[in-house]
C-alpha cells in the first residue's frame, strides 16, 4: 500500500466512546498505517531531508568564509560601536489630567527603565523645566533641588524608577502649604449643588454659564472673608504679578488659557561636576484654564450692596455744616479700604463713584464738593490700574491719588472762598466809593451855594452902604434890592 492508502483507511476508522466495543480488525488496520507512515517519513528523512541540510551548512560556510570575512571581529566592531546607545534610558511622561483650573495643582509622574525595561541602577535623577508655573517635588521625593523662581527642578528616582513633581499655577512665594489650602477652597461645593467649584470652572463652556456664576458668588465671599486670606492673596497675587486681565478690562466671551510646556531629562547622577550627558527626553503639555479674570470682572461688577452702604455711610460726611468734608471723606476711604486687596478696592472705587451719582442732585449744595470725590476715586483707581499692569511687587497701601485730588480740591475750595470774599468786600469798596462821589458832589454843591450866598451877602452889603437914609426915593430903592437877594439867597438854599 502506498502512503495515500494508508491516510485514507485511517480516515475510515471513528472515534470511539468510552464502552464502545473495539473490533481486532479495526486495530490492526491502524497498527499497520502507524508503522507504514513512521517508516515512509524515516525514508524520506534519511534519503532527503539530511543531504538537503548538509548541503546547506556547507553553503553557509562558505558564504561567512568567501563573502563575510572576518564576520567575529566585524559583529564585536559593532557592538563596541553602539555600547554607549545602550546605555540610554527609557523615560515616560504622563499626568492624570491634560486640563486644569487655576488653582489646582497638576501631579506629573516620570517612570525611567533602561532598554531592556529592568530597572537602572544606581538611581537615576530626573531634570525638569517648565515653560509657565511653578514646580516642586510631591511627596516622598524630598531628594529635590528647586531652581530659581520654582520653573526647574530636579527630583530622584525612587526604587521602582519613578519620580513624581507637582505643578501648580500659584505665585511663587506661595508655600506648599499654602497651594493645599487653596487646592482645599477649589475642592468645596458650591452652595446648594452637588459639584465643586473647580468642577464648575471646568465644566462651564463659557465664563458666563451659570454654574461658573455659582461658583463666582461663593469665592467673592471667600474674598470678603476676614479670618482667611489664601484665596485673596492668590487672586491679587495673579493680577499684579501680571498674568490676569484687571477687573476693569472687559472679559470675552471665552475661556482663557496658560499652556506649560514641561519637559524632562533623565541623567544618571546628581552630581553636577561628572560628565553626565542626558541618557533619555520627554515632554508634555499641560492647560490651566484662567478663570481669576473672569471671576474678578465679575466681582467688581456685584458692588449694589456696597453701594448703598457708601451711600449712606459718607451722606453724613459730605454736608454743608461739615467742617473739611473732603479731608474727612478721605481719611474715611483709606480707613474703609484697609486690608480690602486688590480686587477690593477696585469694586471699593466703582462702588464710591456710584454712591456719589446717586447721592447728588440738582439743587444739592454739596454737588462741586460731591464732583470733585467722583474725579478723585476715578483718579486713584486708575492709579492701581497703572501699578498692576506695571507688574508691581507690592499693593499699594491707602489712597495716595485720591489725598492729593482731594487736598487740590480742598485748596482750590478755600481760594474760591478768598475770592468771593476780595468780591464781597471790593463790591463794598465800590459802594463806598459810589457814596464818597455823591457827598463830594454835594460838597462842591455846597461850596458853590456858599460862594453864591457870599456874593448876594456882598452885594447886600454894598446896597446898604449906598443907602441915603434921607432920599426917600434911595432908602426905598435899597430896600428893594436887599429883599432881592435875600430871596435869591433863601431859594438856592431851598
Amino acid at each position: 500500500m502506498s502512503l495515500q492508502d494508508d491516510i485514507t483507511l485511517l480516515n475510515t476508522l471513528d472515534e470511539k466512546l468510552a464502552g464502545h466495543l473495539i473490533r481486532h480488525n479495526d486495530w490492526n488496520d491502524l497498527v499497520g498505517v502507524v508503522k507504514n507512515i513512521a517508516t515512509a517519513v524515516k525514508t524520506i528523512v534519511d534519503a532527503d531531508l539530511i543531504t538537503k541540510v548538509t548541503t546547506l551548512q556547507g553553503q553557509v560556510n562558505t558564504l561567512l568564509t568567501t563573502t563575510i570575512p572576518d564576520i567575529d571581529g566585524r559583529l564585536q566592531a559593532v557592538e563596541d560601536s553602539i555600547a554607549p546607545l545602550l546605555q540610554n534610558y527609557v523615560m515616560t511622561l504622563r499626568s492624570s489630567r491634560q486640563h486644569y483650573a487655576l488653582g489646582e495643582v497638576c501631579e506629573i509622574t516620570v517612570q525611567v527603565t533602561d532598554l531592556q525595561s529592568a530597572l537602572v541602577t544606581p538611581r537615576p535623577w530626573v531634570d525638569f523645566v517648565c515653560s509657565w508655573g511653578k514646580l516642586r517635588a510631591a511627596t516622598g521625593f524630598a531628594s529635590s533641588q528647586l531652581g530659581e523662581g520654582g520653573n526647574s527642578l530636579s527630583v530622584q528616582a525612587n526604587a521602582e524608577g519613578v519620580a513624581k513633581v507637582l505643578l501648580s499655577s500659584g505665585p511663587k512665594t506661595a508655600s506648599a502649604q499654602q497651594e493645599l489650602q487653596m487646592m482645599a477652597i477649589m475642592s468645596n461645593l458650591v452652595e446648594g449643588e452637588t459639584y465643586t467649584v473647580a468642577d464648575a470652572v471646568m465644566q462651564a463652556p463659557t465664563p458666563g454659564d451659570a454654574r461658573a456664576k455659582k461658583a463666582y458668588k461663593q469665592m467673592h465671599r471667600e474674598y470678603e472673608r476676614a479670618d482667611s486670606g489664601i484665596w485673596r492673596n492668590y487672586a491679587d497675587s495673579y493680577t499684579y504679578g501680571g498674568a490676569g486681565k484687571w477687573g476693569g478690562v472687559i472679559v470675552s466671551g471665552e475661556w482663557d488659557y496658560h499652556y506649560a510646556t514641561v519637559m524632562a531629562f533623565a541623567r544618571p547622577d546628581g552630581n553636577p561636576t561628572t560628565p553626565d550627558g542626558a541618557r533619555a527626553a520627554a515632554s508634555i503639555q499641560i492647560s490651566f484654564r484662567d478663570w481669576v479674570s473672569s471671576w474678578g470682572n465679575d466681582y467688581v461688577i456685584d458692588r449694589d450692596d456696597l453701594e448703598v452702604e457708601l451711600e449712606r455711610d459718607w451722606g453724613n460726611i459730605l454736608v454743608v455744616e461739615e467742617e473739611n468734608p473732603l479731608d474727612k471723606l478721605w481719611h474715611r476711604v483709606e480707613e474703609q479700604i484697609r486690608d480690602r486687596g486688590i480686587w477690593g478696592r477696585q469694586k471699593y472705587y466703582e462702588a464710591g463713584q456710584d454712591a456719589i451719582i446717586r447721592g447728588s442732585g440738582t439743587g444739592d449744595p454739596m454737588r462741586g464738593a460731591k464732583d470733585q470725590v467722583g474725579k478723585a476715586l476715578a483718579a486713584q483707581a486708575a492709579a492701581d490700574v497703572s501699578q498692576m499692569q506695571a507688574a508691581a511687587s507690592r499693593q499699594q497701601q491707602g489712597a495716595p491719588v485720591m489725598g492729593a485730588y482731594m487736598a487740590q480740591g480742598t485748596r482750590t475750595d478755600s481760594i474760591s472762598k478768598q475770592v468771593a470774599q476780595v468780591s464781597a468786600e471790593a463790591g463794598q469798596a465800590r459802594g463806598l466809593s459810589e457814596s464818597v462821589a455823591v457827598l463830594e458832589g454835594r460838597m462842591q454843591n455846597t461850596e458853590q451855594l456858599g460862594r453864591n450866598i457870599q456874593g448876594s451877602l456882598q452885594l447886600i452889603n454894598e446896597n446898604v452902604r449906598g443907602i441915603n437914609a434921607l432920599d426917600e426915593t434911595s432908602l426905598k430903592g435899597g430896600v428893594q434890592k436887599i429883599s432881592a437877594e435875600i430871596a435869591a439867597i433863601k431859594a438856592r438854599l431851598g
